[in-house]
């Protein structure tokens, strides 16, 4: 009677083990990948800011988002903005510089709309 009962519960086993998938130990989550993405661009910004921290402190800094704004003030070329991200914004300029010429482009347009530093670092997080 014990053999039996033994036998029919490992065979309960092996059947169970058969018709029940076996799910892969790191299936994707379409939630847990954007917000796996939406942290490597935080990253991302936030080691781009630390690299323009340092090398303003090392140039007398940056005081406030109005000296920033002046820097990247409204009307520039794309020639005068990428000059203007190498001379001021070293960590943001070095992510820049990663990117293809469509993605330069596209970081430029978001400059257009939005000259705030902050939101270009995003664009050119986003796009790396």
């Amino acid at each position: 009677m014990q053999t039996r009962r033994r036998l029919c519960t490992a065979l309960a086993g092996i059947c169970l083990f058969l018709v029940v998938p076996v799910l892969p130990a790191h299936a994707s989550d379409p939630y847990l990948d954007m917000l796996e993405e939406e942290a490597q661009v935080l990253e991302l910004i936030k080691t781009a800011e630390q690299m323009d921290a340092k090398a303003q402190s090392s140039t007398g800094g940056i005081s406030d988002e109005n000296t920033t704004r002046a820097m990247l003030g409204p009307g520039m070329s794309t020639e005068q903005f990428d000059a203007a991200l190498k001379a001021h914004f070293v960590g943001t300029y070095m992510l820049y510089d990663k990117l293809s010429a469509e993605q330069k482009a596209a970081v430029y347009a978001r400059y257009q709309r939005d000259g705030r530093i902050m939101e270009i670092r995003r664009a050119i997080a986003k796009h790396l």
